[in-house]
């Protein structure tokens, strides 16, 4: 699970998607609202689900049940603050 999410940062995770998904997740952190949001990347696509307050991450190369995680928003979030994109 953690390994997919790891992938996610390394290959799809630019300096531009990271601030994307951050300011998504801020706008929505004060209220929980029944709002998912989608985005598709080159190879992973991920969805904010704010009222579960989860996110999910699916490859799009691995369609198996391995190709896909779901972990607490806070913990992705925590994830992209520490990410240091190298492009």
């Amino acid at each position: 699970m953690l390994s997919l999410l790891k992938q996610f940062l390394e290959e799809d995770c630019d300096a531009g998607i990271r601030q994307m998904l951050l300011t998504e997740i801020n706008r929505h952190a004060t209220v929980r609202t029944a709002v998912v949001r989608e985005f598709n990347f080159n190879r992973f696509d991920v969805y904010l689900d704010f009222q579960s307050e989860s996110v999910r991450v699916d490859d799009d190369l691995d369609t198996s049940e391995a190709g896909s995680c779901t972990i607490p928003m806070t913990d992705f979030a925590s994830a992209l603050n520490e990410h240091k994109p190298r492009r």
